[in-house]
């Protein structure tokens, strides 16, 4: 069988794929002329119309479409005609019976071998959307408008919708939340546990229970979520209703904290009635008088206390109405009969119309002696450091003035209470439990506390406590001198911070990662787990600095490190390392190496994720990324610096791989590194010794006469030889080389047209050079080229400007203002590789190129494929409507030259004319085309 043949019987089969396709399609598909008329459709199409495809068949567009469209109708076809395409676009279709059904459009036009227009359009059938949309926006505004939190959530456990108050609630935008995994907010909710909760809602159809979410900024509180299963449309949802718990949790644990402290508490605590009957002892009560809770239930006041009998209580219990509280010493009797001094603190409360005391009773018969004995140093008290003196119980019996002024509290405000009363709450048990192990078995302890103020701020102090022994060796007593350090900390604060911290985003810097890293690799050499570097590098950074100034490159850098401390755990480091470079370190992230790999790509996506994400940098809206290099380490196999090493040679990878990716680090990176430093070495020195030459390669028209040479740059280095540009160009425009070599291309090409004027075979010819994105920003370029012109005194319509899309990326209206004053000045600007980039349509319309030079992967496989060939014809077209000439690069092959002739194109560059060529080479070549 002949190739053609096989070519035949392929296409033939893919157009029987291509039909199958066609009728299984849920989407309706109809095929129109331009006059409406309905050419071809299939199944769905007629469904959705209610007719069969006899009836449609000899009705035509508008027998389906409502007057009322007509306007839209008529924007769109005008879209169609500007663009080749209309949609997405809503209307409504008449279906046979009358009804109207909502409808959703796309189309584009298509051009068969005859040259005849029709319009294919895609039609989608949106009335149960429309349907849902009214129903979900009426319970939308009721669930908007509520104090609770709701969540719309998918069997996958991703939040599908999350009204105001959720949001707000969170910490996150509503764009933020949306998307998100129920576990990234709910701690105790993880991603294996999704499958069976979903199963268990499916059954049982709702689900009450309590959890904790996770804000923002990291804050849990409690919830409790109502969880109700609902199937709409084929697709299974969980409705929660989430109330925040966090004021009943506080009030639950308030009260159990409060039914422990009093059993547990030092301090004897009664619950009298009216009459004095003992409603309640604590345990120490208990103790300290030598009876049984059981015994105490059955004893009044006047038990206990000789100095209250019934007389007595009843004018103290109208005194304690009248007052509410009451403090004073009396006596307490044990039962053995004994007696010894209290202090007793009356609370009187009402509750369901009962009268209570509430008594706190403290044994003070050591302090009673203690005071007798602290008058002999009252001379020697008044220091200037803060004084306090406490019994063995560590109820405070004096403070001096000093103590005053350092904490706010007068004595009377202290004195028969306990120290605590100055605790910030930021140590923790254990903190104190240390501290009066020391001062037991050795009688002094000395350290930094922190204590709150009188007036509530927490401040530093350097504390002595002395315990104070009695004749029989027990501790009578303590002894705590004191004095604020607050100064002395706020100094060291600010050191420690100028020392290990970055002031702009308050991460740390390169000097805190280094020890961290450090810490880790010892850590990692004891427990046998794996950890991570990941170097990441702003993207564009620097083009973000120059264009908007530093001010939005701060607001950046501060709200990048907001992103990445949101997107780790509490253990993991996030520094940063310079102005647009980071490092995040991973510790503890297994023992199987594989599964280290996908955890630490796992957690780079997650990075990559949410640096993706718009930023908002006062009010304007900015996208970055980052390219990322990972690298891993298990105790000290290697040292800190080869890490570091590891993970940047790796980030650079990324970047060369076209950035906004990720790369790990491979042995073979370090290979690449060490040929690379050679080349850029030997690179620096190519301009100065003269080792670039200009290759000429020809571009020709219809009728194969020379149009002009685009100008190709080659190293021809002493020892490597030539070197190709792919090589040394990229190299080249990372250390910005590529602006004097440019400038250097630019010269040569002006010298050649110079030299060209009085030949009658070259002085019609022009040149075309490629201009880097480096070159054409630059500030002055266009007053370079223009002084360079005029040096050499060339015509600038013979020099011909190559742009690449990257070129113009950035700033658009400062490059259109640039090109427009080159074009103005006579020079030929050239869209060169066009096709290529995703956005190359769009900039067409504004930007002022007088030619567009299709790339050369469009030309290779035009010739077996029918979309190449649709595109190259689109685009010389195109051409034609803009003013612009069209030229085709690589063009090996006659056949591909009719081809592209046959669709339209008229200018051609390949090996099919001419390899690039030194200039000798080239001038023989055009003396012998002209002599032919």
């Amino acid at each position: 069988m002949g190739t053609s043949q096989r070519q035949h019987n392929i296409q033939l089969e893919d157009e029987k794929k291509l039909r199958a396709l066609y009728e299984l399609s849920p989407l309706g598909i109809a095929l129109t002329n331009m006059q409406g008329r309905f050419v071809d459709f299939n199944d769905a199409f007629s469904q959705i119309c209610g007719y069969t495809k006899d009836e449609l068949n000899k009705i035509d567009y508008w027998a389906v479409t409502p007057k009322k469209y007509e306007a839209d109708e008529a924007r769109q076809l005008e879209s169609l005609s500007k663009t080749g395409r209309y949609g997405p676009y809503e209307k409504e279709y008449i279906r046979k019976d009358g009804s109207l059904i909502p409808v959703c459009l796309n189309g584009v036009i298509l051009t068969d071998s005859n040259g005849h227009n029709f319009i294919w359009s895609i039609i989608e059938d949106i009335s149960e959307r429309k349907a849902m949309e009214k129903n979900l926006c009426m319970a939308g505004s009721a669930i908007e408008k509520s104090k609770n939190s709701f969540f719309w959530i998918g069997p996958e456990g991703d939040v599908i919708f999350a009204n105001d108050f959720a949001s707000k609630n969170l910490g996150y935008t509503k764009d933020e939340l949306i998307g998100m995994h129920v576990w990234d907010f709910d701690p105790d909710f993880g991603p294996g546990d999704q499958v069976p909760f979903f199963d268990d809602i499916r059954h049982n159809g709702m689900a009450i229970f309590e959890s904790r979410h996770r804000r923002k900024n990291g804050a849990t509180f409690p919830v409790e979520i109502t969880a109700n299963y609902f199937a709409l449309n084929n697709e299974e949802l969980i409705f929660c209703s989430v109330q925040d718990i966090t004021n009943r949790k506080q009030v639950e644990q308030e009260l159990l904290l409060t039914q422990f402290a009093i059993d547990q508490s030092s301090v004897e605590v009664y619950q009298l009635n009216s009459e004095g009957k003992i409603l309640y002892a604590n345990n120490e009560a208990c103790r300290s008088l030598g009876y049984s809770p059981a015994d105490l239930m059955t004893m009044t006041v006047p038990d206990i206390d000789p100095f209250y009998q019934s007389d007595v209580w009843s004018a103290h219990w109208v005194n304690l109405r009248n007052l509410k509280s009451l403090s004073f010493e009396t006596m307490h009797k044990r039962k053995d009969g004994s007696i010894f001094p209290v202090e007793v603190s009356a609370n009187y409360i009402t509750y369901d119309g009962m009268e209570y005391n509430f008594a706190f009773v403290r044994d003070i018969t050591e302090r009673k002696l203690v005071e007798k004995e602290l008058q002999l140093a009252a001379t020697t008290f008044e220091s200037q450091e803060a004084i306090i003196i406490t019994d063995s119980e560590e109820t405070i019996l004096r403070v001096n003035k000093a103590f005053t002024r350092v904490t706010g509290f007068t004595a009377e405000e202290v004195i028969g209470k306990k120290p605590s009363i100055l605790s910030s709450g930021r140590h923790e048990e254990h903190f104190y439990r240390l501290m009066h192990e020391k001062l037991n078995n050795e009688g002094f302890w000395q350290g930094e506390v922190w204590d709150k103020h009188k007036d509530g701020h927490i401040y530093p102090k350097l504390l002595t406590i002395t315990a104070v022994s009695d004749a029989s060796g027990s501790i009578s007593h303590y002894v705590g001198n004191f004095q604020d350090i607050s100064e002395r900390k706020e100094s060291e604060e600010k050191i420690y911070n100028l020392a290990f911290y970055d002031s702009l985003s308050q991460l740390p810097n390169r000097r805190l990662m280094i020890d961290r890293l450090d810490h880790a690799l010892a850590a990692s050499a004891r427990n046998g787990q794996y950890g991570a570097l990941l170097y990441l590098d702003i993207d564009n950074f620097k083009h973000l600095n120059d264009t908007k100034g530093h001010y939005y490159g701060d607001l950046l850098v501060t709200q990048i490190a907001e992103r990445l401390k949101s997107c780790l755990r509490e253990d993991d480091i996030v520094a940063r390392f310079g102005g647009d470079e980071f490092i995040v370190m991973l510790e503890n992230i297994g023992d199987n190496p594989d599964l280290t790999t996908f955890h630490v790509k796992t957690a780079c996506d997650k990075l990559v994720t949410a640096l993706n994400l718009p930023f908002l940098l006062d009010g304007y809206e900015y996208l970055a990324s980052a390219s990322i290099g990972m690298t891993t380490f298990l105790g000290r196999e290697n040292s800190r610096e080869t890490l570091l090493t590891q993970a940047d040679m790796a980030m650079y990878e990324a970047k060369k791989a076209g950035r906004n990716t990720q790369r790990f680090f491979d042995p073979v990176m370090q290979q690449t590194l060490d040929a690379r430093v050679t080349l850029e070495s030997a690179l620096l020195k190519a301009l100065p010794n003269d080792e670039f030459r200009l290759f000429y390669q020809l571009q020709v028209d219809d009728q194969r006469h020379p149009t002009g040479v685009e100008a190709l740059i080659r190293w021809m280095h002493p020892v490597r030889g030539l070197v190709p540009p792919m090589q040394f160009i990229p190299l080249a425009e990372e250390n910005r080389l590529i602006i004097p070599i440019g400038k250097w291309v630019l010269e040569t090409a002006c010298a050649q047209l110079k030299a060209w004027e009085h030949n009658d075979n070259t002085k019609n010819l022009s040149i075309a050079i490629n201009v880097s994105a480096l070159q054409f920003q630059q500030d002055n370029f266009v007053e370079e080229i223009q002084t360079i012109t005029s040096h050499y005194g060339i015509y600038p319509s013979k020099l011909k400007l190559e742009l690449t899309e990257s070129v113009v990326l950035g700033d658009m209206q400062a490059t259109i203002t640039k090109m427009e004053q080159l074009k103005s000045l006579g020079f030929t600007l050239s869209m060169d590789d066009f096709g290529t980039g995703y956005s190359s349509l769009s900039y067409l319309r504004r930007l002022p190129f007088n030619q567009l030079k299709m790339d050369r992967s469009f030309i290779m496989h035009a010739l077996d494929n029918q979309n190449d060939s649709f595109l190259i014809q689109m685009v010389t077209s195109m051409g034609a409507q803009f003013g612009m000439d069209v030229i085709a690069e690589g063009v090996e092959t006659m056949e591909q030259k009719q081809h592209l002739l046959s669709l339209g194109c008229k200018g051609f560059q390949g090996y099919l004319f001419g390899k690039p060529m030194p200039i000798e080479t080239l001038n023989e070549s055009l003396r012998k085309l002209s002599a032919i």
